[in-house]
């Protein structure tokens, strides 16, 4: 008796679950690039334009799921460079964006930014910090209902 309902209950758990659709597997894409300078920037404390060469590298990680999209990417760097009054600097660059919810659908999109530049002066220069945080999101009609950007320059010493 104890075989029968072993053969019985397996032989329904096999015609349930061989009735359910196999879920495609998430296609996954991971790319690392590297953003070789000159990059050029100017420090608003005291008018210099500067020159930096170093590398910023930037690591994408995208997962695309059914009909859904989340992508983000982080990219940080040292760069080193002088400015056109002599000051020399060191930057460090750290940013990270995500975009989630990307509908292959309808288009609806949310993107979220978050950049913090560290600029150092090794001369008599002002070192200054660049931070911005910006969210966008676009709905499937292609109009952006949120659009908050926050950008802070903060001049030191």
């Amino acid at each position: 008796m104890k075989k029968v309902l072993f053969f019985l209950g397996a032989a329904c758990l096999f015609t349930v679950f061989s009735s359910f659709k196999a879920v495609p597997p998430a296609t996954v894409i991971d790319q690392h690039i590297d953003f070789t300078g000159p990059f050029g920037f100017f420090n608003p404390c005291n008018g210099e334009f500067v020159v930096a060469d170093g590398t910023i590298g930037d690591d994408l990680h995208v997962v695309i799921n059914n009909n859904r999209v989340n992508l983000s990417e982080h990219e940080s760097g040292h760069l080193s460079g002088t400015g056109d009054q002599g000051n020399g600097y060191e930057v460090n660059v750290n940013a990270q964006l995500t975009e989630n919810g990307i509908s292959l659908q309808n288009g609806a999109v949310t993107l979220t930014e978050v950049v913090s530049e560290e600029f150092i002066s090794k001369g008599g220069a002002p070192n200054f910090v660049v931070k911005i945080t910006e969210k966008i999101t676009i709905n499937a009609n292609g109009t952006i209902t949120v659009d908050r950007t926050n950008f802070t320059t903060e001049c030191r010493g």
